[in-house]
């Protein structure tokens, strides 16, 4: 497993934890962590999909010295 996929896992992972606790509980900090692992689970997937572009275009992620 890649960096990127363990920590979209651990993303969704703390978001599933997350959205239990505010379901169940109420509590306004885990509604704000939902809401927070979810925004980043969306921006890392962005993120990806630009590597993805750039690569096919050619164009090198990262460089090495």
């Amino acid at each position: 497993m890649t960096a990127i996929e363990q920590a979209m896992a651990a993303l969704r992972s703390a978001a599933r934890f997350a959205d239990f606790m505010a379901e169940t509980s109420g509590d306004e900090d885990a509604i704000a962590l939902h809401r927070q692992c979810t925004e980043a689970i969306g921006a890392l997937k962005k993120e990806i999909e630009r590597a993805a572009d750039r690569e096919r275009e050619g164009e090198p992620i990262c460089a090495t010295a």
